[in-house]
């Protein structure tokens, strides 16, 4: 599970505007959003490097 969708809610963009930003397409984005496909670390790098996200809270991982 990621929190692709929380993260682009939070940063005001539409769904096609963040998959244009990455390089990516609206439905794809939609797939990684619904967890109907992995997101790839390429794409989580893309994520944490343009918007100072850390890769932790894209892929929702609690430290323990």
């Amino acid at each position: 599970m990621n929190n692709i969708k929380l993260i682009r809610e939070k940063l005001n963009m539409s769904q096609l505007e963040l998959a244009e930003s990455l390089g990516i397409s609206g439905p794809r984005l939609s797939q990684y959003e619904n967890n109907k496909r992995k997101l790839p670390i390429e794409i989580a790098c893309k994520i944490s490097e343009k918007y100072q996200i850390k890769l932790d809270d894209i892929y929702n991982i609690s430290k323990i």
